[in-house]
This record gives structure tokens, sequence and C-alpha cells, in this order.
């Protein structure tokens, strides 16, 4: 990251932001974004992997009650894993 300077992020960045659009748009919500899930290649082109706890959705106001993700990457709306969990969307997490 430090490497690729402000335009490097800039388009990694945009990348992640389009991917995860692309993803919502087709109804799926990804609920476990972290460092190591978005990989790049040497051109800066962005992939987004990882897709074990992705879940197909109607669209952003379809609801869940179920904690995914890793700890310490959720979105607080999720609730905690070892406690209590919320009713949220998973599209809505994701952003």
């Amino acid at each position: 990251m430090d490497s690729c300077g402000v335009r490097g992020r800039d388009q990694l960045g945009r990348g992640l932001i389009e991917g995860l659009g692309y993803l919502h748009e087709h109804g799926i919500a990804h609920r476990d974004i972290k460092p190591c899930n978005p990989i790049c290649d040497d051109d800066l082109c962005l992939q987004i992997i990882d897709f074990d706890v992705a879940i197909e959705v109607q669209d952003e106001n379809t609801e869940v009650d179920e904690y995914r993700g890793t700890r310490g990457w959720t979105a607080p709306e999720m609730g905690e894993e070892d406690g209590p969990t919320g009713i949220y969307s998973p599209i809505k997490a994701d952003r």
C-alpha cells in the first residue's frame, strides 16, 4: 500500500467501492470485508475474495438476525459474536 502512492490508493479504494457496488446490485452481501479480503495485482486491479459467509438478499432492505464475519471487522449493528445479535441489513453493514 505504501509503495503505490496516492493515486494507487485512490484506485484501490475505487476498486473496492465498485466491487462492493457490483455485488450489492446483484443481491450479494459479502459480510466479511477486512484488509485481507480485497487483493490486487501489480496493475492495482482489485478483486474481492473469501465469500464463505456471503449471503444472497433481495435488496438493501432485506434484514437478517445472525452474526457472521470476523470479530473486530463487523458493523456494530450486527451485534456480538458471543452475545445478542442485531437485526440488520447485510448490504448496509457491508458499506
